[in-house]
């Protein structure tokens, strides 16, 4: 007896369990829902994790049990995978939703592998955490892709709307702004098999508790109409625009309610919080970007305003500055043979009578000559002023160098007290040449008149401007804006003679090149430094 005990315990452990046992428990002992068919294809096993999961038993989910737990938009795509599969067209790997007992949808990854003889086993793997982070992260990347760039707002709401929908397979997604907190408006909405929600809309239409949540900011979830909402809960006015089920997400500011995205359903559907999270992450990302879209277009639509009122007032400008440069050389040109009668008469008086008269009556007559000298002079300073707004710029090519030597030679004609000057070589320029030797002929002639020995000039250019310098009385700098006012002059005609004109002259015509002129000075006793630039 004895020995049979011993030979029996023997016999028990040494005898091997069967491989479809094995295999098995071990299915049996893994995360992953398992499953597996008969050579026709049909599903023939179910692991216990399968009714874990589902609430559902092994029984019910053989053969084709098992499509009424994924979600109604995964189903036949699924199914249309697996016929594929299993006539040999292609492998199964598929990703799909598998609705839990708690009502919620989880996604899964699914693999099948084909048995030597027919027969299919599987896995279902849960991804549903790293698809959703996925899916949202790319949603919301396409989004700011295809709206960065695009300055209309409608469109950026028909792109937003669209991507959306397609993504959450709804047949209607809808973004609408909001005004008095009680009116809404959908200027687009993206569609699919049901007609456009596009219009103005009243939020009591739609029932006390969808005004009541989106003016609280929280999310209006309906997954059957008609189930779940009466006549006085906008029943009737969902029904009467096609939806069966929604997700509407409010965006609230500053206690404002500014807009509505809504997703919609034709039939009955189970939303998932992802779904719900998504809409309500994409209204405030759609509003961001439309405001600024708007916010832009109404910049650019009030610089058009500006610029047609400055284009405007320029006109003006200009029609007012060609009118009184016309007066002003009319006035300038009629001055002309009146001033030179009275200083013709003066001399023709001072020569033929000077010695007759009385010492007092021929000094006034000196101060007439004189006054008269000056008027004339200031005429033809005025009348040289007057032409250069009406005299057109003709632009040529030729070396500045060589035209600062020539002024420079002839203003030492005009004046013997010895001038220096040391230039730049080969400064090539494209302007209009015989008012550029004006210009320099009025810079030369200042700097020859502002001096207190022998001129030393220096001419060049530096970082696109050219500069004049001398070695001068230089410039006050409280005063420096004044020099290039027509008439205005920092010294009495007893110190340093003159009209007032010739700065005003260079500046005028520096500016008629697009130009600017200024001066430098380290003050009274130093010199100066007059820059330009030529455009």
């Amino acid at each position: 007896m004895k020995t049979s005990l011993v030979g029996c315990a023997i016999l028990i452990r040494m005898a091997p369990i069967p491989e479809e046992a094995r295999y098995r428990a071990l299915v049996e002992s893994m995360p992953q829902l398992a499953w597996s068919t008969d050579t026709t294809g049909r599903a023939d096993y179910f692991s216990p994790q399968w009714e874990g999961y589902s609430g559902r038993s092994a029984e019910s989910l053989t053969n084709d049990g098992w499509l009424d737990l994924l979600y109604p938009n995964d189903r036949d795509r699924t199914a249309e995978a697996w016929r594929a599969a299993v006539a040999g067209e292609r492998e199964y790997d598929l990703d799909y939703r598998i609705r839990h007992h708690d009502g919620e949808y989880r996604w899964f990854r699914t693999r099948g592998v084909r048995q030597e003889d027919g027969r299919w086993v599987g896995t279902c793997t849960e991804i549903h955490e790293a698809r959703e982070v996925a899916d949202t992260l790319k949603l919301l990347v396409e989004i700011e892709r295809a709206t960065r760039d695009e300055r209309d707002p409608e469109r950026i709401m028909a792109t937003i709307t669209e991507r959306l929908g397609r993504q959450l397979g709804v047949s209607r997604c809808a973004y609408a702004d909001v005004w008095d907190g009680e009116s809404f408006r959908i200027q687009h909405d993206y569609v699919d098999g049901v007609p456009s929600s596009v219009g103005d809309y009243a939020l009591s239409l739609f029932g006390p508790r969808a005004a009541s949540l989106m003016h609280e900011g929280r999310p209006l979830v309906v997954r059957d109409v008609e189930r779940e909402l009466a006549a006085e809960g906008g029943e009737t006015m969902f029904l009467a625009i096609d939806i069966r089920a929604i997700v509407c997400c409010s965006l609230v500011k500053d206690g404002r309610l500014v807009a509505l995205m809504a997703v919609h359903q034709n039939r009955p559907r189970d939303w998932s919080s992802e779904e719900i999270g998504l809409v309500r992450l994409v209204v405030e990302r759609s509003w961001s970007a439309i405001e600024r879209a708007r916010s832009e277009r109404e910049l650019r639509e009030l610089n058009v305003v500006l610029e047609s009122r400055v284009a405007e007032r320029t006109e003006r400008l200009q029609a007012a500055v060609r009118e009184l440069e016309g007066f002003t050389y009319s006035v300038a040109h009629d001055l002309r043979a009146p001033v030179r009668a009275m200083v013709g008469n003066a001399k023709l008086l001072h020569e033929d009578f000077g010695d007759a008269l009385p010492e007092e009556a021929a000094d006034s007559l000196r101060r007439i000559e004189r006054a008269a000298a000056k008027l004339g002079s200031l005429v033809e300073d005025l009348l040289g002023y007057a032409r250069l707004g009406r005299r057109e710029v003709r632009r040529e090519r030729f070396d500045l160098s060589d035209l600062v030597g020539q002024v420079v030679a002839m203003v030492a004609e005009e004046d013997p007290r010895p001038i220096e000057l040391l230039t730049e070589t080969s400064l090539e320029i494209e302007a209009d040449r015989e008012q550029i030797r004006l210009a320099l002929h009025n810079l030369v002639q200042n700097a020859a008149k502002y001096r207190s020995g022998p001129l030393r000039l220096r001419f060049g250019a530096r970082d696109g401007a050219y500069y004049l310098q001398d070695n001068g009385i230089g410039i006050d700098m409280r005063y420096v804006d004044k020099i290039f006012q027509p008439f205005e002059r920092l010294h009495r005609d007893t110190e340093y003679p003159g009209t007032g004109i010739g700065l005003a002259n260079v500046a005028r015509i520096v500016e008629r090149h697009e130009g600017r002129v200024w001066a430098e000075s380290e003050g009274p006793g130093k010199g100066s430094t007059f820059w330009f630039t030529l455009a």
